[in-house]
């Protein structure tokens, strides 16, 4: 399943947002950007050398040569097109009140800031960049006049998109946990909670099946949709399960269930399939989770597990406490009858 994020992908292709996006791409070569600060260590006052200057332009352009990475915009690049030193450019500005202004997008009294431009939004792009950038850093030798804070939009959705894997997880099965704990006080039985959870169980392995059959992302808004089919499934089973478990007649049981699962599913698949006419591909891709996961739901209530009850035993057995509290009754008939 892919893990990656990118909020241009919330829209269709044919939406205005997506067109500009890859206009921008087609006339500059990017399309977000990301934020490289400097910091003098305790506030210092920004104070920039020759050699300085010349570290840092050796490391810049390790960084511009990252494959993510477009261009970069910075006093380096200013100081390269004006064929000014950088030190005299740096102590130019800082004269005029015109040069500040020109100057403040990426200097300031302690600090000057890089702004990186991305041929990607999405997470993955970011997570490369962040590591293409430690790596030079390493070897750039400022470390002792600097320090570097790499901030921006894509780096947000990088940190969002591991949260969102064990989120996800922990989130799925904490679910299927308590659904097996609500099954067994229900039916005071683990077979039958066993048997019930098996329509979930399959449904959530098909639902990323099919994300990463159709190349859907775990993000946010699909990260819900395990939870949502886990919530809906479990009514299947729960209705055929109770019919069985009071005929203990697998055919008797889906002649009761078979028509009212059959018109909830088909109800709820109409529902969101509405969704697959939004302009916005994240309710797309949300309709056809949910509609193709209702429809393993259904059909593994209906087909998988009335074929599996019909190979297994029948479920006859009563837990502990009954057992006693019938062999207490059978024992105390005899009692009266001696």
């Amino acid at each position: 399943v892919s893990l990656e994020m990118d909020s241009y992908r919330y829209f269709k292709e044919s939406s205005t947002l997506r067109q500009s996006a890859n206009q921008l791409k087609a006339d500059f070569g990017w399309v977000s950007n990301m934020y490289l600060v400097f910091e003098t260590p305790e506030g210092r006052p920004l104070s920039i050398q020759s050699e300085g200057a010349q570290k840092i332009k050796t490391f810049l352009d390790q960084v511009e040569r990252i494959p993510q990475i477009a261009n970069q915009m910075s006093i380096v690049k200013m100081s390269e097109s004006l064929k000014i030193p950088m030190p005299l450019l740096v102590s130019a500005t800082r004269m005029s009140a015109q040069g500040k202004e020109m100057t403040r997008p990426f200097l300031n009294e302690d600090s000057f800031r890089v702004m990186l431009f991305l041929t990607s939004n999405d997470s993955a792009a970011a997570k490369e960049v962040k590591s293409g950038i430690e790596s030079a850093w390493e070897d750039a030798e400022l470390a002792n006049d600097y320090t570097i804070r790499l901030t921006g939009a894509p780096l947000v959705w990088a940190e969002l998109s591991a949260l969102v894997v064990s989120n996800q997880v922990e989130s799925t099965l904490i679910a299927f946990g308590m659904i097996l704990l609500l099954l067994f006080i229900s039916f005071r039985s683990i077979k039958t909670a066993l048997f019930s959870s098996i329509p979930i169980g399959i449904t959530v392995v098909f639902n990323f099946l099919f994300m990463s059959i159709f190349k859907i992302s775990l993000d946010i808004p699909t990260a819900i949709v395990a939870g949502m089919l886990q919530g809906l499934v479990i009514d299947y089973a729960i209705h055929f399960m109770f019919w069985y478990k009071q005929t203990q007649d697998v055919e008797d049981a889906f002649h009761k269930t078979a028509s009212p699962i059959l018109f909830n599913g088909m109800s709820l698949i109409g529902c969101f399939a509405v969704l697959l006419l939004s302009p916005m591909m994240v309710y797309v891709k949300i309709a056809w989770l949910m509609v193709l996961g209702i429809t393993v739901g259904v059909l593994t209530t209906l087909v998988f597990l009335p074929a599996l009850l019909r190979w297994r035993l029948p479920l006859t057995f009563k837990p502990v406490w009954n057992r006693r509290k019938d062999a207490s009754v059978q024992n105390a008939r005899e009692h009266s009858i001696d």
